[in-house]
């Protein structure tokens, strides 16, 4: 519940495991949170333990442990949350690692994501899109605070998270992270619409190694009462593939 003062405090505990191309995580973690704020301007602070075990296909397996700080900041600027047709939204977080003696080493993970919606005409509507992130310090950083792409609302025409660093057979998260998007939607009728788009980026240990590929494709929208609903088909041009992808409302 929301405090005399304005404030949204949390706990939070978890479990959780995963297997994308090659990489198999353990990630225990807990943490605190405090909120605060409208919709238009909302920001959290934390506090975070996370303990990480991680085996890849070719590769040594590792185990890791950090306690970071995190901060957070949304600016929601749009005329319609579910359904927007103009304005932006912007989210900046910052995740910092302080402690040599509660972590492997110092990091800061820095990351950044826009959105932006502009009517082109009554019926055509752009939407522009992208995201940038850097993690600074020492090779000392969890998996989970790596960077990898590509997927649904990331970089179509590509495997989910498939994106990143080869590592001995698998593929792992970058310490740079760069993606972008530009799209056209002409509605036919006031829910229904077709759309075309192209998306690209990647993730990289280094900025000169930061090569975007690209992915191109045409869609279908529906203007659904819990937000817009997609369908797009897809290629790839590095791996000269196609792939269905959905989505559904705003990721923000």
């Amino acid at each position: 519940p929301v405090s005399a003062k304005g404030y949204r405090d949390s706990m939070n505990a978890g479990i959780e495991k995963t297997s994308i191309e090659g990489q198999d995580i353990t990630h225990i973690k807990t943490g605190i949170n405090r909120s605060w704020g409208p919709r238009k301007r909302e920001q959290t602070i934390g506090a975070n333990y996370l303990i990480e075990k991680q085996t890849l296909d070719g590769a040594e397996s590792s185990n890791i442990s950090v306690a970071t700080l995190s901060y957070g900041i949304t600016l929601r600027r749009v005329d319609n949350e579910l359904s927007p047709t103009r304005g932006y939204l912007l989210n900046t977080q910052f995740s910092i690692a302080p402690l040599d003696a509660l972590s492997e080493g110092k990091f800061l993970q820095s990351y950044v994501k826009g959105q932006g919606y502009y009517p082109i005409t009554n019926k055509t509507q752009l939407i522009l899109r992208g995201e940038l992130g850097i993690v600074s310090g020492k090779n000392s950083a969890p998996a989970a605070f790596l960077f990898r792409t590509g997927g649904d609302q990331s970089v179509r025409g590509y495997a989910y998270q498939s994106l990143g660093v080869t590592e001995g057979d698998a593929t792992v998260g970058g310490r740079y992270l760069a993606t972008g998007s530009v799209e056209v939607i002409q509605w036919l009728t006031n829910q229904w619409g077709v759309a075309v788009f192209t998306d690209f980026g990647n993730a990289a240990n280094s900025i000169k190694e930061l090569s975007p590929v690209y992915g191109y494709g045409l869609g279908g929208r529906w203007k659904s009462p819990i937000g817009p609903l997609g369908a797009d088909i897809a290629y790839g041009e590095d791996n000269d593939d196609y792939r269905l992808h959905f989505s559904l409302g705003v990721a923000f």
